[in-house]
């Protein structure tokens, strides 16, 4: 990850990244939309925002990770014209709102390893501790380890046992905060207790990042449907996406540099956002990037 910089490329070894303020009990390399070095969200430095990092020595995996990041894209955008149907609008609605000209895409490969003290001074460890996903949706492929859990509305916690030749779909804060709470976050946690290692294969379908993120009109049958009971679920780093109002890159700038502190000491966050707001206003003066 120190390779990689600001664009949150490349391995990140177990208990680098946090999640509840405590290490998470995995390690992974961390993958995005391969943009070149003149994109002028990589010129500024924009997190999220650069070339992948790949192993010398393992040619192949590049053009797998590039095929699949393409793959889950039209699966998202396929999903979200379901999504956008079931809401009585065009299927392409969020499409042309929140993911152009492209959606942020990051993908992960996690381990988590086996044999990981359960806990340590009493207090229990996690392979990543409960939290919801950022974006609009998650497209995630696990092994046959198991481990998954995810709290439904009654606050229990239940298990998301592997299916094979399946995925599992999570949505994410802006899906609830574009329908208002319709379509709601999922909380979600993970434990390895299996005798080996565990897999997982997370993809991250997210608004783009200059997106202005706002509820849409929902017809009043499905706007009377909201559990107005549940809402304000407490995130662990005590933000409220019913609350929340910007555009997706400042949400999930201040995400990252809670559970990558490394990168927020690196930069201030305002001045941070300040970068990108110039840097989307240089690319939507171009209207298109021309590398020469």
């Amino acid at each position: 990850m120190n390779r990689g910089g600001r664009a949150w490329r490349g391995f990140f070894p177990v208990g680098e990244e946090l999640t509840s303020g405590r290490p998470d009990m995995k390690e992974g390399l961390y993958f995005g939309t391969e943009l070149p070095a003149c994109h002028p969200l990589v010129e500024a430095g924009i997190p999220l925002h650069g070339p992948n990092l790949f192993p010398d020595n393992m040619p192949e995996l590049k053009e797998s990770v590039l095929q699949y990041i393409e793959a889950m894209n039209k699966l998202g955008h396929s999903l979200m014209g379901a999504v956008a149907a079931s809401l009585g609008l065009p299927q392409t609605y969020f499409q042309e709102k929140y993911m152009r000209p492209e959606p942020l895409s990051l993908f992960r490969i996690f381990n988590y390893p086996k044999d990981l003290l359960a806990s340590i001074d009493g207090e229990e460890r996690w392979g990543v501790g409960e939290h919801t996903d950022y974006g609009v949706l998650t497209i995630l492929r696990q092994d046959s380890c198991g481990g998954l859990q995810v709290k439904n509305r009654s606050n229990a916690w239940i298990e998301a046992p592997p299916v094979h030749g399946s995925f599992v779909i999570n949505i994410g804060d802006m899906l609830e905060k574009m329908t208002s709470g319709l379509y709601r976050s999922t909380p979600h946690r993970v434990k390895n207790t299996a005798s080996k290692d565990r897999l997982s294969f997370p993809f991250f379908f997210d608004p783009n990042f200059s997106a202005v993120i706002q509820p849409v009109a929902l017809p009043p049958m499905l706007a009377g449907s909201i559990h107005r009971g549940d809402e304000g679920y407490t995130r662990w780093d005590g933000s409220s996406v019913e609350d929340f109002k910007g555009t997706y890159g400042e949400y999930i700038i201040r995400k990252v540099f809670k559970v990558f502190p490394d990168l927020a000491k690196e930069a201030n966050i305002d001045e941070t956002i300040s970068a990108m707001a110039a840097a989307v206003a240089e690319l939507n003066a171009r209207n298109a990037i021309a590398c020469k």
